[in-house]
């Protein structure tokens, strides 16, 4: 250290002069008349042996805490309110009590005051089908909830089902304990059940890799378990399928004009600003092929039956059932998909537009070129196709098992 200089660590003397400082002479305070206190009400507790003054042993068992209010809560019989692990005694009136000479005992840990374990029955449930599929999605591309199983249950056997799987896996970890049981290389195991409709219930177990879920040999339902990313192992809801799609390469324009295609290397020239290309797999829902073959095969009936139709409540025809695709949860794959069916319908409705005319005579009159027209690809993507955010998954509250089985008795 240069000579000359002072030394300012916090230990130094002006250090201690400042901690020495003392309060004014009561003389100086305010003037505030003395409450009156009931010894039989309130007394000093004793300082405690094994410690510093005012702290008490060090284990805490017996240690004493001076409080300078009263306490925050009252039991509505009067009798002793327990705040953590400090207990009050409220059978008195807490006005006759001088609170700034109050000492409270702190209590010996009781184990009754302890949360309980969460039940299976208490797991949240989905709010709709759209937030299950996006619970899915999540789970299984992000968090690489890889592992699934599902089936369907009687809703009065729901309860008994949920206990004997929460016996086999661990079902009712919260985040923080599934981190930590990745880190030891455990499974990870959540359970999902959709909202009921009739008399049955949909669940679906998914798990993460590791010891005690669906990837281990020794587990119950590891002959059932199936692979989200094997090409016989996607999951299912309905007509939906979870898959890892690849989009096709997109060709976009650079900020400087010239054009290329997302996903191949570009050496523009020196300082010119181009778009970074965006990824262009990902995890995503699209229609199984069945129900895509199902709709194309409705599109072709009605364009055969001249059966323009209408959309809003009462619709009918080619025009409500597109209708009714675009109000699909429209995740990105099921948005290519509804796109592609509305092409598919204008070039089949094309065909037939000159016969449908000649039939309604007076609607080409009316509207002109606009008789029997469809909407334009431009027009359904930028208007009637919007892009798909993130939604709640759960009310608030939400539901639980445990409701579903009520509903259930109740019935």
């Amino acid at each position: 250290m240069p000579r000359g200089r002072r030394c300012r660590r916090p230990g130094g003397a002006r250090h201690r002069r400042h901690r020495l400082r003392r309060m004014p002479p009561t003389s100086s305070r305010p003037n505030r008349a003395p409450r009156a206190v009931d010894s039989s009400l309130c007394r000093r507790m004793p300082r405690q042996s094994g410690g510093p003054r005012g702290r008490g042993p060090r284990n805490g068992s017996t240690a004493s805490h001076r409080t300078t209010g009263p306490p925050s809560a009252v039991s509505a019989d009067g009798g002793p309110v327990v705040m953590g692990s400090l207990s009050v005694d409220t059978s008195v009136s807490t006005d006759r009590i001088d609170w700034s000479g109050v000492s409270i005992r702190r209590m010996p840990k009781d184990k009754t005051l302890a949360f309980k374990p969460l039940s299976v029955l208490d797991l949240p449930v989905p709010r709709s089908q759209t937030a299950l599929m996006q619970l899915l999605q999540l789970l299984v591309g992000r968090e690489r909830y890889r592992y699934w199983c599902g089936g369907t249950v009687r809703k009065d056997k729901l309860a008994v089902f949920a206990e004997k799987m929460s016996k086999r896996y661990p079902l009712t970890r919260n985040a923080r304990q599934r981190s930590y049981d990745r880190k030891r290389g455990l499974a990870c195991v959540q359970l999902l059940v959709r909202p009921a409709v009739g008399d049955n219930v949909q669940w679906w177990l998914v798990s993460t890799s590791g010891k005690g879920g669906l990837a281990d040999p020794v587990s119950p339902d590891a002959q059932v378990a199936r692979h989200a990313d094997s090409k016989a192992g996607h999951v299912v809801v309905d007509d939906y399928v979870l898959m890892y799609a690849t989009k096709p390469l997109v060709p976009y324009k650079c900020k400087d004009g010239d054009s290329g295609v997302v996903g191949e290397p570009q050496s523009p020239e020196r300082g010119a600003a181009h778009e970074k290309p965006s990824q262009t797999s990902t995890w995503t829902w699209k229609l199984r092929g069945d129900a895509v073959t199902a709709l194309q095969a409705a599109v072709e009936e009605e364009c055969a039956r001249l059966a323009f139709g209408t959309e809003g409540a009462s619709a009918w025809g080619l025009r409500g059932l597109l209708a009714a695709q675009r109000h699909r949860p429209l995740f990105s794959g099921v948005r290519n998909q509804v796109l592609e069916l509305h092409r598919f319908a204008r070039k089949q409705w094309a065909r037939r537009r000159d016969s449908w005319l000649h039939l309604h005579p007076g609607m080409a009159e009316r509207y002109g070129d606009a008789a029997g027209q469809l909407p334009s690809l431009k027009v359904t993507l930028t208007q009637q196709l919007p892009l798909m955010v993130r939604m709640k998954v759960y009310d608030a509250p939400p539901a639980s098992l445990r409701s579903l089985c009520t509903s259930t008795q109740d019935e």
